[in-house]
């Protein structure tokens, strides 16, 4: 061995120097995958303080990008497993010589001096870069070449493959063919195509599973479609055959399959373009076994990446077997119907049309121009330029959509289409001064033209929600990647100077009415509605105002609870001019009596019958709903058909006025939801007894917002009252639902413009009315509840009375003002008089609480013998008095009666006084009562025996109960047979 072999220099560590020596080598025009390396590289040795010297070389291109380089260094991490030597690898090819540069660092050290940077001449770097692009290629060339013979092989291979034919690994697999063809032996062939349909390989999988390509024929990018994707809303990416025909099974959704994880990402690279609207789903494969013993799960890797590209789902199995890694596995562990279920979990698909060709990038924008916050300030061409022009706008928009003007490698201008035509009309704020964004005018795929508001704080971050926010109304987006991002950039530069306020509920703001996409009447300031979502309110308009009144108007005249039903709608929009607080009325009757018909009568107002909701459909959206509903009427069908324990909280919410406090990420307090509601229900039981089916009780505040009227008057046809010349209540009903279907929305349309034009009018009089009207229906000696839901009856009443003025529903005067008292009498004889309604529920629930536990009050007389039978939940004793004289035993008993139960005249002379324990009393009778009302009820009512405390009565008396310590006394509620009778009296007195 040689000296020099013994002495062997020790390795060195690369320097900044040496890194910033490789890096002058490399142009910054690589590709974009090269340019990334690079990166990771440069921030794999200097960590996030390398920015600035990736920054500085990148300029060197023409197509840099300061915000993409940022972009790009902040979504990669330290320590990637991309190390520096990928940068002196890459650098090799440009003429770097890396001993050569440690050669002429330790020189520059060993002199004190400072390295000389490597670097080729400008001359030599061309030379170089262009043996490279000339040895590419060849490569390319000669690659190419290679695949077509091979793909020629594949052809025909697969042409000679049967159609029909068995594989055992298509029933070990549990899954169909999807056009797959067989070979002999029971081989399974499966085509390989490109984006464009031609074959270019074929992957052959015999009975063991095994899996071959054809050799030498392409892989990258070609893929296999299992169903048909065109038109269709929801597409999938996966790796397997398997997994792609289980899912196609589960689901119906076409699916793309690319045979491998690596070959992935490459197909979701060639789908770019393809197709525009559908939701993509990409279905990892789950490598927990690869995972586990390197670190790294290669399916799950390869499905984020092929997501990302495509700004598709990632959906990973849950749920798997042992061993198990894809979705073929999880169907044959748990059938099917696990993966169907997985996937409908995930959010629903973007309406619109599937497929949408890019228009060519180098296409001119037919049209004119857009100024109005959709322009620029001049430049090339058509006033506009991207990043190399000095600040000008680079955005052009015309009737074709939103364009982006830049050069190309070349140095021409081109204009790249990003979006369809979208224009910002105006800075919009709550009327807090918060909540930013800006009023769009856009036009969707069927080329309607909507005004929508796009929340500031879409802005921020990659874009991601901004895109599916506007794919969802409608607008269409390029697929590709890099000109996607530059939406954010389109809306954040738009300057205008108009403003706007936005309000999250319908309703009189000011003088004006505010509805969705639209506000009638003109204020100091242009307010438009917006709030979060779309609950599905749509005010549409068929046929005449004449016609309405006609078909629908003069059908309701006769027919108290129809004329009501319609008078409500006119009457929502008057409540905040009347200053009453919300709530509602609920039409209680038997099934098909036609309190929905009644509900899309008064929904005819406004717009179809569509407008009715169902109970069931608003129990998860109440706020919103509300929101939606401010000022307009709420109509809701089926009360049975949502949760009974949760009814009385909705309709004590939507009477109240204002949502819950709701905080916000950065600790705040998102905007309180605030409305003004009138509703009207139906369903076949009232609130408190369908409530009682969950166990839980009305409180008397809910009964009186939700006034329950008989839905069917006595002696009418169900609901209806006067047929219009109809032989039978069902004739009459086909009647007004064809009416109804065919004239709609013209009502309420006129009465909301005649009253932004007489509100001032209108506010005066309606307060002085309805206290008129009221005053005159309310019962004397009226408790104040009756009189607050009487001035609600009274609001209707008084608002078809105001409509028919306005030349709107064509009724009789005083028609309308009939009907609301008909059903305003309805509701006393519901409630059972005009007394205060928890003194009535009291003293109901007292004395079926006495009746129906009788058995539970054990006899005074039998409490010290044994032999009787052991009362079972007791909840106290019994004494009888025979003429006035009290039984407390048997002896007692024996002497009155003898040996045998009292006789007929005997127990006319009986009476009997209950004693109940407290806890029980509370616990049964006085549950949800304040219990000082309670008392203070029962005593005044001459209910309970009380006891003297002082200046004061106790409600409760103090006794010594049989059975018990004689000199120990036990406070116990005493009610006599007098108090008994008291309380029958009282109730029936209030109705009973």
């Amino acid at each position: 061995m040689t000296d020099s072999k013994r002495a062997r220099r020790p390795k060195r560590e690369p320097t900044s120097a040496t890194v910033r020596a490789a890096l002058a080598c490399v142009p910054a025009s690589i590709d974009r995958e090269a340019w990334v390396r690079v990166a990771m590289s440069i921030k794999s040795f200097f960590g996030a303080d390398g920015f600035d010297l990736f920054d500085t070389w990148s300029r060197e291109a023409e197509s840099y990008s300061r915000r993409d380089a940022l972009a790009a260094w902040k979504g990669l991490k330290e320590g990637g497993g991309v190390g520096v030597g990928t940068l002196f690898r890459l650098a090799k090819s440009y003429g770097f010589d890396l001993a050569a540069q440690y050669r002429a660092e330790e020189e520059a050290e060993a002199g004190g001096a400072a390295p000389r940077a490597q670097g080729p001449s400008p001359e030599e770097r061309e030379r170089i870069e262009r043996e490279r692009r000339e040895r590419d290629e060849l490569a390319r060339r000669e690659r190419e070449l290679a695949q077509a013979e091979a793909a020629s092989r594949a052809r025909a291979r697969w042409e000679a493959a049967a159609t029909d034919g068995q594989s055992a690994y298509l029933v070990h697999k549990g899954v169909g063919a999807h056009g797959c063809r067989f070979e002999p032996g029971g081989a399974l062939l499966v085509p390989m195509f490109d984006p464009d349909g031609a074959l270019w390989n074929v992957q052959a999988i015999d009975r063991r599973g095994d899996k071959l390509f054809q050799a030498g024929a392409r892989v990258k990018g070609t893929s296999y479609w299992i169903g048909d994707p065109a038109g269709r809303a929801d597409l999938m990416l996966c790796e397997g055959f398997a997994t792609g025909a289980t899912l196609h099974e589960a689901t119906g959704f076409p699916v793309l399959v690319a045979f491998n994880a690596g070959n992935l990402v490459e197909v979701a690279r060639a789908m770019l373009g393809r197709f525009v609207g559908p939701r993509w789903i990409v279905a990892a494969d789950d490598d927990r076994g690869t995972e586990a013993k390197s670190g790294r799960n290669p399916g799950r890797e390869a499905a984020q990446q092929a997501a990302k590209m495509l700004g598709a789902v990632v959906l990973v199995p849950e749920g798997l077997p042992e061993g198990g890694t894809d979705f073929n596995d999880l169907a044959q562990a748990r059938g099917l119907s696990a993966v169907a279920d997985q996937v409908a979990r995930l959010d629903t698909p973007a309406a619109g049309p599937a497929t949408e060709p890019q228009a060519p990038p180098s296409a001119p924008p037919k049209g004119k121009r857009k100024g109005k916050g959709g322009g620029g300030r001049g430049g090339p061409p058509g006033g506009a330029a991207g990043d190399d022009a000095g600040g000008a706008d680079p955005f052009i928009v015309t009737e074709d959509g939103v364009f982006y003007v830049s050069r190309d490698p070349g140095g021409a201008w081109v204009q790249r289409k990003i979006c369809a035509q979208v224009e910002v009309l105006a800075e919009t704020r709550n009327p807090e001064g918060f909540g930013w964004g800006k009023l769009l005018r856009l036009t969707n795929r069927d080329g309607e033209r909507r005004e929508w508001v796009l929340p500031a704080e879409l802005f921020a971050g990659d874009g991601v929600e901004l895109r599916k926010t506007l794919a969802g109304l409608g607008l269409w987006i390029t697929p590709i990647t890099g000109l996607r991002a530059r939406l954010v950039e389109y809306f954040e530069t738009r300057q205008v100077p108009e403003r706007v306020r936005t309000v999250n509920t319908t309703g009189w703001v000011g003088g004006v009415f505010v509805l969705p996409g639209e506000t009638i009447g003109e204020g100091a300031e242009r307010v438009v509605y917006h709030a979060p979502g779309d609950q599905g309110l749509r005010l549409e308009q068929r046929g005449t105002l004449a016609g309405w009144r006609r078909e629908v108007a003069r059908r309701a005249e006769r027919n108290s609870r129809l004329l009501f039903a319609v008078a409500l709608a006119f009457a929502a929009p008057l409540l905040a001019l009347s200053g009453e607080r919300n709530g509602g009325f609920h039409y209680r009757g038997t099934s098909q009596d036609g309190k929905t018909t009644a509900l899309t009568m008064a929904a005819s107002v406004f717009s179809a019958p569509a407008y009715v909701r169902k109970w069931r459909a608003t129990d998860n959206a109440v706020e919103g709903v509300a929101a939606l509903h401010s000022d307009l009427p709420l109509l809701l069908d089926e009360l049975h058909q949502a949760p009974a324990r949760l009814v009385g909280d909705m309709a004590y919410l939507f009477a109240e006025g204002q949502g819950k406090a709701r905080g916000e990420r950065t600790g705040g307090v998102r905007s309180i939801l605030r409305w003004r509601t009138l509703f009207l229900s139906t369903g076949e039981t009232g609130l408190a007894e369908y409530m009682a089916t969950a166990d839980v009780r009305a409180t008397a505040g809910q009964e009186m917002r939700f006034a329950e009227i008989t839905a069917a008057p006595e002696g009418g046809f169900g609901v209806f009252e006067h047929l219009h010349g109809e032989p039978t209540g069902e004739a009459f009903a086909l009647r007004l639902r064809e009416a109804v279907a065919t004239e709609y929305g013209t009502a309420g349309r006129a009465w909301l413009e005649w009253l932004v034009s007489h509100h001032e009018q209108a506010g005066a009089e309606v307060p002085r009315r309805i206290l008129e009207v009221s005053g005159e229906w309310v019962p004397p000696g009226a408790v104040g509840q009756v009189a607050s839901v009487a001035r609600r009856f009274a609001l209707v009443g008084v608002a078809g009375e105001l409509a028919t003025r306005a030349g709107i529903t064509g009724w009789p005067k005083g028609a309308a003002l009939a009907a609301a008292r008909r059903c305003f009498d309805a509701w006393i004889e519901v409630r059972g008089g005009a007394g205060r309604s928890e003194e009535r529920e009291l003293l109901r629930r007292l004395r079926a609480f006495l009746q129906a536990n009788e058995h539970r009050f054990e006899w005074w007389e039998r409490a010290h013998d044994d032999r009787s039978p052991k009362t079972l939940n007791r909840a106290g004793f019994r004494k009888r008095y025979f003429n006035g004289q009290a039984i407390e035993s048997d002896s007692d008993a024996h002497r009155h009666f003898g040996e045998h139960a009292p006789s007929a005249d005997a127990a006319r002379d009986l009476t009997m006084d209950f004693f109940c324990f407290l806890e029980v009393m509370r616990a049964e009778v006085f549950r949800d009562t304040d219990l000082r009302f309670a008392h203070r009820t029962l005593i005044e009512r001459g209910v309970l025996k009380t006891e003297k405390n002082g200046s004061t009565l106790r409600p409760y008396r103090r006794e010594r109960l049989p059975g018990g310590d004689k000199a120990s006394l036990t406070s116990v509620y005493v009610v006599t047979a007098e108090g008994r009778a008291r309380l029958d009296e009282a109730l029936e007195g209030m109705g009973g």
